[in-house]
């Protein structure tokens, strides 16, 4: 990358990234009825947990049914699980514009059914016209800096409002709104991590990438999920992974009949 470019991309999306993201913080709140409702969600769930429902070919139609009484987040074609359960996850997230772009085009997806809460998409989506709108969409500004410089100077805002920076995948994107929304556990289902071509089901757009750009992109996940970790850590988040197998060997393990079964034997005594 010449210097140039580098510069360009330096001023775009860091130094401007960073100064619109104080005005929207301090004063583009007062006048969008988007970043309300995103201020709305800040310590909405103090002190709770959350299961963030990724889309890895591990994932089980079992596993989400027993998660009916937690609050849940559900990522990318997650939505291609429900004509196997009544189960709905309480938030729904998606921030890669093309991808969702080449989904529309196969699937028809009511935006407004997706999350029983509200659905958060990159503002970026914005742009696509054929995607319908719902009022349930709150648009998150997000910033690609991180991937950019191959995080070699990441950066990570606490504030939704502000704006988010790309971690290298939706699951890290979430953990950080999941922070903004006051959760002190976060258990991660379905992150494999392993092989970024397949899904638990996806007819459309698995096995359209290289080997080589799956292992690219499995090296950006892993290093934005080791830096996530370090942030959540000192914001005294506990993040747990509950994925059934894998590589993703970041988060201390904890199989989610664990988790279940510590929730019967308090609920005993």
């Amino acid at each position: 990358m010449d210097k140039i470019k580098a510069l360009y991309l330096y001023v775009r999306y860091h130094l401007l990234f960073m100064l619109t993201g104080t005005i929207r913080s301090k004063a583009g709140v007062h006048f969008s009825d988007n970043l309300k409702q995103i201020a709305h969600l800040k310590g909405m769930y103090e002190g709770r947990r959350c299961f963030i429902i990724a889309t890895g070919p591990s994932l089980r139609r079992e596993d989400v049914e027993k998660l009916k009484d937690e609050i849940t987040f559900g990522l990318n074609t997650l939505f291609l699980l429900y004509d196997q359960t009544e189960w709905r996850p309480d938030y729904y997230v998606f921030t890669d514009s093309p991808y969702l772009s080449k989904i529309l085009d196969h699937y028809k997806i009511d935006v407004g059914t997706l999350g029983k809460k509200g659905v958060i998409f990159n503002k970026s989506l914005k742009k696509l016209k054929k995607l319908d709108h719902s009022l349930k969409i709150k648009y998150l500004s997000m910033s690609p800096w991180n991937r950019l410089c191959d995080f070699k100077y990441f950066r990570y805002s606490p504030d939704m409002v502000a704006g988010a920076y790309a971690f290298g995948t939706v699951t890290t994107v979430t953990m950080a709104i999941a922070q903004y929304m006051g959760f002190k556990e976060i258990y991660l289902l379905g992150a494999d991590c392993s092989n970024m071509n397949q899904h638990f089901t996806n007819n459309v757009t698995d096995q359209e990438k290289t080997n080589d750009d799956a292992v690219k992109n499995a090296t950006a996940q892993l290093k934005g999920y080791r830096i996530m970790k370090k942030i959540l850590d000192k914001q005294k988040v506990a993040v747990y992974n509950s994925t059934r197998g894998g590589a993703l060997e970041v988060f201390p393990r904890k199989s989610l009949e664990q988790v279940l079964s510590e929730d019967n034997r308090q609920e005993e005594l």
